[in-house]
């Protein structure tokens, strides 16, 4: 490749993409690695045994994330599921409630 050779915009546009991603992941990943003291308590659980679910459960939905979304590229056009994501978004409820842990085994605030 020479000096002066233009990058697709495609090829700035995946490494954008794929920059955000990792980023999003990092995210996830120490969120849920703030929660476990607060789950050891609610759950009355060793730090073990929290770490272990909790991180296994991330990465099966990770990984049926994955296979659903290859599946269902292979199977639909683009604007179809954009379309059938936009409404079930849509059809979705914010509780009226906001949860809490605080005081509260249930995980509702009254």
């Amino acid at each position: 490749m020479e000096a002066h050779e233009k990058v697709a915009p495609s090829v700035i546009w995946s490494i954008i993409g794929t920059a955000g991603v990792a980023c999003s992941g990092i995210l996830v990943e120490t969120s849920m690695n703030v929660t476990f003291p607060t789950l050891m308590k609610v759950f009355n659980q060793s730090l073990n045994n929290v770490q272990w679910r909790i991180t296994t459960a991330y990465l099966l939905a990770v990984t049926l994330t994955i296979v659903l979304a290859a599946y269902l590229q292979r199977s639909f056009k683009f604007k179809s599921l954009i379309i059938a994501a936009g409404t079930a978004w849509s059809k979705t409820k914010v509780s009226e409630k906001p949860y809490s842990i605080r005081g509260s085994k249930a995980f509702c605030s009254d």
